[in-house]
């Protein structure tokens, strides 16, 4: 009767200590998850853009030559915006496919 006893005790504390082992990995995410979402709440400086220019016309210059870069049958709407270190493009250019 002994060693079913002792066998009996040996798989409780293997269950304990992996209910320790499982519990300490849940207060581990839950401590980070807690200390990240406080990080992320501090006050940050909000930087908005610098400057923004809407195309007009683009064109080519070619020994001296100049040529409109894009043909009759383009339709360009594009707007360049920039803050201090970053800029981004963002348009549309339809182009007319209907012969005359």
């Amino acid at each position: 009767m002994q060693g079913v006893t002792l066998n009996i005790r040996m798989l409780t504390i293997g269950k304990l200590i992996t209910k320790i082992i499982t519990m300490k990995k849940v207060g581990f995410y839950c401590g980070l998850i807690l200390l990240l979402t406080i990080g992320g709440c501090g006050k940050k400086e909000s930087k908005s853009f610098q400057g923004a220019w809407q195309m007009v016309q683009m064109q080519r210059i070619d020994g001296g030559k100049i040529t409109n870069y894009f043909s009759d049958s383009y339709t360009v709407n594009q707007i360049k915006m920039w803050s201090e270190g970053h800029f981004i493009f963002v348009g549309k250019y339809r182009v007319d496919t209907i012969t005359s």
